[in-house]
């Protein structure tokens, strides 16, 4: 009699692998969320980095006056909304805004609704090698703003920002009259840069306008004021909805 025995063990459940077909898939959907997050990505950077009116270009002409403090304004005397712009030409985040509202600005003196009193620092000269860079570019900008020329001086301005200098490194007298010649600065401002003919009244230009934007309420630049009132520039329709009244 052949006796037969149970298996004290039970067959284990034993799953299926996943297939082929369903690995492939689930990567594949992986992979296009991906490249959907970096695209919406890079379109936000593109957009939040991009100048607002991009393709305006720079200033085409406008009323340029020099003021007993130094301040340098640019745009109509009937300008309807007039802002101070504190800046430093050593400045980081100087470069940033003029590179981000350099044209918005430039199309609103243009159209005659804006004025801005560029209210020049020296905060940075000591981290600049000489220990003066950003005096210098003061007095280099002065220069350019006697000749009396609006665009010629915004065309300068913009430009020293563009090629604003990093770390200790900096412009030479002669660098800078080369911007200045380049932006359509006639001799005697050339001569004036060269010269380092306003040094000492850029010295004390400079140091005024520290004491009124701490006055205003900040410390570092760039600083916008209107109206006594800080003004907040991280959002790209700020000067827009200064000059309309509105919000976006």
């Amino acid at each position: 009699m052949v006796s037969s025995k149970k298996s004290s063990k039970k067959n284990a459940y034993t799953p299926e692998p996943p297939s082929n077909r369903l690995t492939y898939t689930l990567g594949g959907i992986a992979l296009v969320l991906a490249l959907i997050a970096s695209l919406f990505m890079y379109l936000w950077q593109q957009r939040t980095s991009s100048p607002v009116d991009d393709g305006y270009g720079n200033l085409q002409a406008a009323e340029i006056a020099i003021d007993d403090n130094g301040y340098i304004r640019l745009g109509s005397d009937d300008a309807p909304i007039v802002i101070e712009l504190y800046e430093d030409y050593k400045c980081e985040g100087c470069q940033r805004f003029y590179h981000l509202y350099g044209q918005n600005i430039a199309r609103h003196i243009d159209e005659g609704s804006l004025a801005v009193e560029y209210r020049t620092l020296a905060i940075l000269d000591r981290i600049s090698e000489t220990g003066t860079y950003s005096t210098r570019a003061a007095a280099a900008a002065t220069c350019v703003a006697n000749t009396g020329d609006g665009a010629v001086f915004h065309a300068f301005h913009s430009d020293l920002l563009e090629q604003r200098p990093r770390g200790r490194e900096e412009l030479s007298p002669t660098e800078l009259a080369d911007i200045a010649r380049n932006a359509g600065a006639d001799d005697n401002a050339i001569t004036c840069i060269t010269n380092s003919d306003l040094i000492d009244d850029a010295e004390a230009k400079t140091e005024s306008a520290r004491e009124a934007m701490i006055s205003a309420g900040s410390e570092g630049t760039p600083t916008v004021v209107h109206n006594g009132e800080l003004v907040s520039w991280e959002s790209r329709h700020w000067l827009n909805e200064l000059i309309t009244g509105t919000s976006q």
